[in-house]
């Protein structure tokens, strides 16, 4: 599995992004910022423990494609 972390800076239009262009693209399960999943992404990107249902969640969520893109601004 390929997983891609958008990183928006304030003002680089990653609402339009997250909103439009990212649900649309073929072949990538993309990972809401809102969604439990992109939570237990950053969980893990900051060292701190996920909890198990948050783990299982997101594997659930990324076994159905090899790439995955979640995009949030406090990664």
């Amino acid at each position: 599995m390929k997983l891609y972390l958008h990183i928006g800076l304030p003002r680089t239009a990653s609402t339009f992004l997250q909103n439009d262009i990212f649900p649309a693209l073929d072949n990538v399960r993309y990972v809401h910022p809102k969604s439990q999943a992109n939570r237990t992404i950053g969980e893990l990107l900051t060292d701190q423990n996920p909890d198990w249902e948050g783990l299982k969640l997101l594997k659930e969520t990324t076994k159905s494609s090899n790439t995955v893109l979640a995009s949030n601004e406090g990664f």
